[in-house]
């Protein structure tokens, strides 16, 4: 399936460079080269979708991140982008403070990016961070109104496309609530649905010509569709020009016409690290399986290549060559690991998953629809909870996700939120 109308306009150079097609092993979309491209060769230039500093946080969102930490350290930054991507009818009004609409034209390509997987959505309410997240933006819009209220407009939309969506879903109970509490559960289930594509498609971009440097958190569309490739098999590569507000993708070697174009969602060491050392340090990063090609390839395959790629950093001053022979037998044992121990990890890390649909770096996909949905029974739950567990290496018995699914309302989401945080 090739990409979606929004996507093809994003560049004038779209056809000649890059196209994105729907992969056929299951890893979701992929972008292939439309033509022979040579090394070092400029693919495109984009502008985040949004992209938010904490050292530019105005004081209610500062605020808000230092709470939001507090109930999941992981997970905090990305509502605190998602504020910067609600739409004129989503943000409540007034604006609150440091935040404006995200343009109608950024909402169509933020929609092109993967989302919640398929279950996530059967969830009885918002999350807790979405909550958190929704109630000071209320506060905060009240702050900037000359009589401590919401508009009164926005308040009647958000509260009647809550009743709605629960009227939709047979839940009523919030038949008796008042308007505020209903745009609050409207506004915190749009968060969480933003947060999850920010999730699995987020940057994090560093300004090193601020004084200081300035980090930030940022999310763009054209790159959202590279997947990832391990051990430095990668074919292309980004930089981030802080004063330009542009992201540069450029291949790193020659690459033909229809070959997969890649990036490395992680740095080195890490990408060199052995398969299962890397695959897991990708699940519990970014929440999935790793099915690139340097995953997939036999140990012998991967001996040759690393070692191909180990002569030709040579002269760019490798571990290997720039620090003697303890370095380089590190990065040997970096890099190839047994076959014994590797099927054993993966073994008993149960089986693959799919990579990100449209990610980069991301987290997880979401699957193409295989027909009606069956709805989830409690049973089904568990054992879903069950499974990411046992993809993240957390122990927990079914009475464990039992417990945690009754204290979160059967959210299967937000039940794995609660055993991560009681195991740390």
């Amino acid at each position: 399936m090739e990409a979606t109308a929004a996507l093809q306009a994003t560049s004038p150079a779209w056809d000649t460079e890059t196209r994105v097609i729907q992969s056929e092993d299951g890893r979701g979309h992929a972008t292939l080269a439309s033509r022979d491209l040579a090394s070092g060769e400029v693919l495109f230039r984009e502008p985040p979708l949004a992209i938010v500093a904490s050292a530019h946080d105005p004081p209610w969102l500062a605020q808000l991140r230092q709470e939001l930490k507090v109930l999941s350290e992981a997970c905090a930054w990305q509502y605190c982008v998602a504020v910067h991507c609600l739409s004129a009818q989503q943000l409540p009004q007034p604006a609150p403070l440091g935040l404006v609409p995200l343009p109608e034209e950024k909402q169509v390509k933020l929609q092109d990016l993967c989302g919640m997987e398929s279950g996530d959505e059967d969830c009885v309410g918002p999350s807790e961070l979405a909550a958190k997240t929704a109630e000071y933006l209320l506060q905060a819009a009240e702050m900037r109104s000359a009589d401590g209220s919401l508009d009164e407009a926005w308040l009647c939309t958000a509260s009647s496309a809550s009743r709605s969506a629960a009227s939709g879903s047979q839940n009523i109970s919030n038949s008796g609530r008042g308007k505020r509490d209903c745009a609050a559960e409207w506004l915190a289930n749009r968060l969480d649905d933003v947060a999850v594509r920010i999730s699995r498609n987020g940057f994090q971009t560093m300004d090193m010509k601020s004084r200081p440097p300035l980090a930030a958190d940022a999310l763009f569309h054209r790159i959202s569709f590279f997947n990832h490739c391990c051990a430095s098999q990668n074919n292309a590569s980004w930089t981030w020009n802080g004063p330009e507000g542009l992201l540069t993708v450029r291949t790193t070697r020659e690459v033909a016409a229809g070959e997969e174009l890649t990036i490395s969602y992680i740095a080195k060491p890490w990408c060199d690290l052995a398969r299962p050392a890397r695959r897991r340090y990708l699940k519990q990063n970014f929440n999935f399986v790793c099915l690139c090609k340097a995953c997939c390839q036999p140990a012998e395959t991967r001996c040759t290549v690393s070692a191909s790629n180990d002569a030709a950093e040579g002269d760019k001053g490798s571990i290997q060559t720039t620090n003697g022979k303890l370095a380089g037998m590190l990065l040997r044992w970096m890099r190839d690991g047994q076959d014994e121990i590797e099927e054993e990890e993966e073994t008993a890390s149960g089986a693959a998953e799919p990579q990100p649909n449209n990610v980069c770096p991301a987290i997880a996909t979401k699957p193409e629809s295989a027909g009606p949905r069956v709805p989830l029974t409690e049973e089904g739950r568990i054992d879903r909870v069950l499974e990411r567990c046992a993809g993240e290496g957390l122990i927990a018995s079914r009475e464990d996700a039992g417990l945690a699914l009754k204290a979160e309302e059967s959210h299967v989401g937000k039940a794995l939120i609660r055993l991560r945080r009681e195991r740390r």
